[in-house]
């Protein structure tokens, strides 16, 4: 969450993160993606 908000700080979009989150699927799994991407939507929406 600290992460996302530091980048959110920083200037970049939500769509930006959503890009990258999306990126990091075959990396990380789907479900740590779907937990980012709540964090994300709790923090942009």
């Amino acid at each position: 969450k600290a992460h996302i908000q530091g980048n959110l700080n920083m200037g970049q979009s939500r769509k930006d993160l959503l890009n990258i989150i999306a990126a990091l699927i075959p990396y990380i799994g789907y479900p740590r993606a779907l937990n980012a991407i709540a964090v994300l939507d709790s923090l942009t929406l």
